[in-house]
């Protein structure tokens, strides 16, 4: 590599040297989980937070909400904390309940469940309660396997950003500036989801025959503080793509075209449908009808009209109390590979 020239050795010791610098600033090559692997679940003790003193799985815990890991060792557990305040300001930027951080210690050989706790419990401070801190077993925990960390991968900070269980973006040695804190924001901005991720919580109004152009309109139900409610209903009904409730000569006044969702854990609902056309010879906006309730809180009754439509008053805004119920005007989106329409209307509501 180093052949004979006049002066061999003091150029040898320049290229070694230089070859050495070159190194020390290199990435390693890194085992750690990527973009698109899995983030697979895991039981470390929880120093503080709602589960604080107990051993539970955030992976778990927190289902399809977009997370912030941040895995470190003991030696960086300072800079682990920096970056916990930065993700404290993210997720308290970010839509209510949509994000969830927290640190993840990994204590040296030997060290027990109660000095891991008592490690934490002495930076608690420097995080809000918006990042929680929890422990894994140590260098030999299977979470370590899992996801495939080494002491030396934690000896800086390594932060992972993942959605439902799928790893989005992964930085090692993430610095606590206003650099770290944009490359962070940005990629937890990309990963929280804009809808409900599971298909199986759909709940049909029209059936695939029903003429019509086909619409999926979903969202999330939120309690006053924020958080989404599981089990809520939302009942839905609208006109077809005549505008009509039901066909000249039914005899009844319950619209065809009607169902009731149920919220999952994190407070999504999804409808699969069609697009429903305004009442024949009347200037109304197309809409589809919603009735929100949920155990604790006052019912809502919401009228989803669709951005575009001809018949939407000029500079009407995008939210409207009307009466004892709200009109919410959804954007729609078109799916390039189904053709499906897309459109999320989010309901908060008040406390009995």
């Amino acid at each position: 590599m180093c052949r004979p020239t006049v002066l061999p050795a003091v150029r040898c010791r320049v290229f070694v040297a230089g070859l050495a610098a070159l190194l020390a600033f290199a990435p390693l090559a890194s085992a750690a989980p990527k973009p698109g692997d899995e983030a697979p679940a895991f039981d470390p003790i929880h120093a503080t937070g709602p589960h604080a003193g107990k051993t539970a799985c955030p992976v778990c815990v927190y289902g399809t909400r977009t997370a912030i890991q941040i895995w470190t060792g003991e030696s960086a557990l300072d800079q682990a904390m920096a970056l916990a305040g930065v993700a404290d300001d993210i997720v308290g930027a970010s839509p209510q309940g949509a994000v969830v951080s927290y640190v993840i210690l990994v204590p040296e050989p030997g060290r027990s469940r109660a000095e891991s706790i008592a490690r934490l419990k002495a930076v608690e401070s420097r995080s809000s309660k918006r990042t929680f801190l929890v422990a894994v077993g140590g260098p030999e925990d299977p979470a370590l396997k899992d996801y495939r960390l080494t002491l030396a991968e934690v000896a800086r900070p390594l932060v992972i950003v993942a959605t439902n269980r799928r790893v989005r973006q992964v930085f090692s040695g993430l610095a606590a500036d206003s650099g770290g804190r944009d490359r962070l924001a940005g990629a937890v901005r990309e990963a929280i989801p804009t809808e409900e991720p599971y298909g199986e919580i759909s709940v049909a109004i029209a059936p695939e025959s029903e003429p019509g152009e086909r619409l999926a309109l979903f969202g999330r139900i939120f309690a006053e503080n924020g958080q989404p409610i599981p089990r809520a209903s939302v009942m839905a009904y609208h006109t077809n793509a005549k505008g009509l409730y039901n066909e000249p000569g039914a005899n009844t006044r319950i619209a065809a075209l009607r169902n009731v969702a149920v919220t999952d854990a994190n407070g999504w609902y999804r409808f699969h449908t069609i697009r429903p056309a305004p009442y024949p010879g009347e200037r109304m906006p197309a809409h589809i009808h919603l009735l929100v309730g949920a155990p604790g809180h006052h019912a809502m009754w919401i009228e989803v009209w669709f951005q575009g439509d001809k018949f939407i008053p000029a500079g009407h805004p995008a939210r409207k109390h009307a009466g004892e119920g709200e009109i919410i005007i959804v954007p729609l989106a078109k799916d390039n590979e189904s053709g499906l329409l897309k459109g999320r209307a989010d309901v908060t509501l008040d406390s009995n």
